[in-house]
C-alpha cells in the first residue's frame, strides 16, 4: 500500500488580506474592499497554492486597472510555460507586460515557483529574473502576479500549473477576473 492513501487533508494555510492594508489583519470588510485570498492545503505530503481577489460590491477604477495589469502579465507569462522556457524568460515577460499597462514602477522578485513535497508553499526553481532553470515537463508551478498597495489592498491571480510536453495546464477551474462578492 502506498502511505497515506486513502488519507483526508493533512494540512492547510492561508494568506488573506481584506481592505486597504495588504499587511494589516483583523479587517472587517467594507463596501469597496479588496479581499485578496491565497490559499494551500497539503495532502498526501504534496502542498497546493493558488490566488484569486474578490471585492465587496463593484470594483472602483483604480482596482480594475491594476487587476488588468495583473491580467495582462498573468497572460503573457502564463503562455510562456512551456518546457524548454527559461524561468527567467516568464518572469521578463510577466514583468514587461504588466509595466506595459501602466505600472512603470513595478518590481517583483518572483512570480511563483515549484510545489511538491517541500516543507513550505514555496519550493525552488522560483520563476525570478535571475533563475538558471529551463521548464521541463512534469513541473508542477503555481504561477502567480500579485501587488501589494497600501490604501489600496491586496490583489493576487495565481494557478497551480501542470507543465506537459504540450504546455501549461491549470489545475484550478475560478475564474480569473474581479470577483464582486
Amino acid at each position: 500500500a502506498t502511505a497515506g492513501a486513502g488519507k483526508p487533508m493533512t494540512g492547510h494555510w492561508e494568506y488573506i488580506s481584506v481592505g486597504a492594508d495588504p499587511w494589516g489583519g483583523d479587517a472587517v470588510a467594507a463596501t469597496g474592499d479588496l479581499v485578496k485570498v491565497d490559499v494551500g492545503c497539503l495532502m498526501r505530503g504534496y502542498t497546493s497554492d493558488s490566488g484569486r481577489t474578490f471585492v465587496v460590491g463593484a470594483p472602483r477604477r483604480l482596482q480594475s486597472e491594476l487587476h488588468d495589469a495583473l491580467m495582462a502579465g498573468f497572460r503573457a507569462g502564463f503562455g510562456l510555460l512551456h518546457p524548454g522556457t527559461p524561468l527567467a524568460e516568464v518572469h521578463r515577460a510577466t514583468q514587461s507586460a504588466i509595466r506595459g499597462r501602466g505600472l512603470t514602477g513595478y518590481c517583483r522578485g518572483h512570480f511563483g515557483h515549484s510545489l511538491g513535497t517541500g516543507p513550505g508553499s514555496e519550493e525552488w526553481p522560483f520563476i525570478s529574473a535571475s533563475a538558471q532553470t529551463t521548464i521541463e515537463s512534469g513541473m508542477v508551478l503555481a504561477f502567480e502576479t500579485p501587488i501589494y498597495v497600501t490604501g489600496v489592498g491586496g490583489m493576487i491571480i495565481e494557478d497551480q500549473v501542470e507543465i506537459t510536453p504540450e504546455g501549461p495546464v491549470s489545475m484550478n477551474r475560478l475564474t480569473h477576473e474581479l470577483l464582486a462578492c
